[in-house]
């Protein structure tokens, strides 16, 4: 898309970036649940169990949204705990100038660490809280349609009995918490040190295009999601979804719960970084595209494109610590 466009409609590209996302997610999300419960429906689409199955994803949906706002206060929080860009901010207005570059180069990684722990976390709390409903919703579903004592036995395989048991339902949601509390931590100790290496070819004086800063936003994520070492390409085992979003080890003391969790592990182990890395690639262009529609720029004296615009990546520094915030608002 255009940049000029962009810059005359930053508006319009918003809504049809979020309405692509969600659409995207609410999709995925689907076919999760159609794969693991087995729903399916005939030719007609029209049977009734058809019908209740849908329905119920639905309202899994309504209250995935709901736990999502709550949760992404609580992660926004976290992060700019962990990330204190305002700090940063206000020592540059107050130390004196010797200091300055010092303060600069950190607010510069700082900033995108920020953001890109960001954009990584909120998407993976919105897949993982929808995959946890599905999970939880098809086992009561399952449970809802059986009759006389073959509860514990629906389809193919065991199902917990889980409709009734506010407990067991309270410490699966629990998890959620994890991925804020640990898994923003892990993650942020293995953005910081990427962003850094990436950056450090870019002086803050430097004037560069959005295109460049496209290619710097798809380096991160490679570098982050693929480890390229003599000539192989090997998963870093410091972004392990398992790491990131549940604890090494299950609690032995409860069977249904643990069934729960191990229906997850599979989720993260089959699909789930790969439609992680599709909301992912969406976020960024996002990104770039709220920054060069609030950047000033200039039209680039070096380039044969008239629609191309370039900043100086200090300018762009201030625009990427205002783009946090917008995550968790858009």
């Amino acid at each position: 898309m255009p940049l000029t466009i962009i810059k005359k409609h930053p508006k319009k590209v918003t809504v049809l970036l979020i309405i692509g996302g969600l659409s995207l997610g609410g999709y995925l999300s689907y076919k999760f649940v159609r794969k693991l419960f087995g729903i399916s429906h005939d030719g007609n689409g029209h049977s009734l169990e058809y019908t209740r199955k849908v329905q119920h994803f639905h309202s899994n949906l309504q209250t995935a949204d709901n736990r999502i706002f709550t949760l992404s206060i609580d992660l926004r929080d976290k992060l700019l705990a962990m990330a204190d860009v305002d700090y940063l901010v206000q020592q540059i207005k107050e130390v004196n100038s010797s200091d300055k570059f010092v303060i600069w180069e950190n607010l510069k990684v700082t900033s995108l660490s920020r953001v890109i722990a960001g954009v990584y976390l909120l998407s993976g709390l919105v897949l993982f809280v929808r995959t946890e409903l599905n999970i939880m919703g098809g086992c009561m579903f399952r449970e809802s349609m059986c009759e006389g004592d073959d509860v514990g036995s629906i389809g193919e395989g065991s199902c917990p009995l889980i409709r009734r048991d506010d407990r067991i339902q309270g410490r699966y949601m629990d998890y959620c918490n994890y991925l804020i509390e640990v898994g923003s931590v892990k993650l942020m100790a293995v953005v910081e040190p990427i962003v850094r290496n990436v950056l450090k070819r870019v002086s803050l004086k430097q004037t560069i295009s959005f295109e460049k800063f496209d290619e710097i936003l798809t380096e991160i994520q490679q570098t982050l999601e693929i480890r390229r070492g003599n000539n192989q390409e090997e998963e870093l085992e410091t972004l392990s979804l398992q790491q990131l979003f549940l604890p090494p080890e299950n609690p032995d003391d409860d069977n249904d719960l643990n069934f729960l969790i191990n229906s997850t592990r599979d989720i993260l182990e089959q699909d789930f970084l790969r439609i992680l890395s599709s909301c992912v690639k969406l976020c960024f262009l996002y990104i770039s595209q709220w920054t060069a529609a609030q950047c000033p720029s200039t039209p680039s004296e070096c380039s044969s494109q008239s629609d191309e615009l370039t900043v100086q990546f200090a300018r762009l520094v201030i625009s990427i610590s205002k783009c946090f915030p917008i995550l968790f608002t858009a």
